[in-house]
């Protein structure tokens, strides 16, 4: 016999006493006979065993999309509960600042009659709800901050880790608050809104000391005009509008925030109980399928082939 440095053996022949005992990838107890006619010395007669998947050797946690729960879906909804808080914050504060300049203006244009302008009833409201907007998008910062934070260290430092992500650990605390903040918003934009679409600027002008009659105050806007009526100001419109878009990403993005919690809370459990973090399956019940996958490995057939369903229906019969 002559071997090359591999061990295999490059010339042989096979006495019709021992020819038959070999086979293609049969397990020998000197060797394999491989298929591309080589006989492998090295290769002993062990066949491998299946990998236990008890709870012994479970990974500490499941890959970055349990770790990371609806990690996708969140960004997104985060972003854009992010831009319209943005959105709804700037416009508002914007709104205000204009309906100043243009109450400075008019009083300006009447010169020497003293305008008093109530508009504090919007001003208030909509001062609050620009915060809270402002307040939403600096929240979604800091989930959309953390989340890719650990999404990068997922990245570097490999597959699985020892401990949850920090972003998955607080999404308790994201879903709150970002339905704190919703809550926040609705509850301001309710009276912002009817405000501005049916309430208007109470006007009163004084001549010296002396308060001039409602009649001729009304002309002089007509005069000028300028209606009293809030719904008129474009700005008032933009101070209205954007924040119910604000609100309706932040409902969306805390629905998927809480949705994200429990399915991280439920792969923690089975993890506790010893459960496969991703099937669910007890270690026995996953043993048993490591084991049913090895044999049909071994058997050159695939899992549930139509092999088995054969065989199974004669054994029946």
């Amino acid at each position: 016999m002559q071997f090359d440095s591999g061990n295999r053996m490059t010339g042989y022949t096979l006495g019709a006493d021992i020819r038959p005992n070999i086979t293609k990838g049969e397990g020998l107890s000197e060797g394999r006979l491989h298929s591309d006619g080589f006989l492998d010395l090295s290769t002993s007669d062990q066949r491998t065993r299946p990998i236990s998947t008890s709870s012994s050797t479970f990974p500490a946690l499941p890959s970055m999309s349990a770790t990371l729960p609806l990690k996708n879906a969140r960004l997104v909804s985060l972003a854009l509960a992010w831009c319209f808080g943005v959105i709804g914050g700037s416009v508002g504060i914007n709104s205000i600042v204009k309906r100043n300049q243009q109450v400075a203006d008019l009083k300006r244009l009447v010169a020497p009659i003293r305008l008093w302008v109530d508009t504090f009833d919007l001003i208030n409201s909509g001062i609050v709800l620009a915060v809270g907007c402002g307040v939403l998008s600096v929240v979604c910062s800091i989930w959309i901050g953390l989340i890719l934070l650990d999404s990068r260290k997922r990245t570097t430092e490999g597959t699985h880790i020892s401990r949850a992500p920090l972003s998955t650990r607080l999404l308790k605390f994201e879903w709150i608050s970002l339905a704190f903040m919703d809550i926040w918003i609705l509850a301001c934009a309710i009276p912002v809104t009817y405000i501005g679409r049916t309430g208007n600027a109470h006007v009163r002008a004084f001549l010296a000391n002396n308060e001039l009659a409602p009649s001729v105050v009304a002309a002089t806007q007509s005069r000028l005009g300028v209606k009293s009526d809030y719904w008129h100001n474009y700005s008032v419109k933009l101070q209205v509008i954007p924040p119910w878009f604000t609100l309706l990403f932040g409902v969306i993005a805390a629905a998927i925030s809480f949705t994200a919690a429990r399915k991280a809370h439920t792969i923690s459990d089975r993890y506790n109980t010893g459960e496969s973090p991703i099937t669910g399956d007890s270690p026995t019940t996953a043993d048993e399928k490591a084991v049913e996958h090895h044999d049909h490995a071994e058997s050159g057939r695939p899992a549930d082939s139509p092999i088995d369903a054969v065989t199974e229906k004669r054994e029946t019969v």
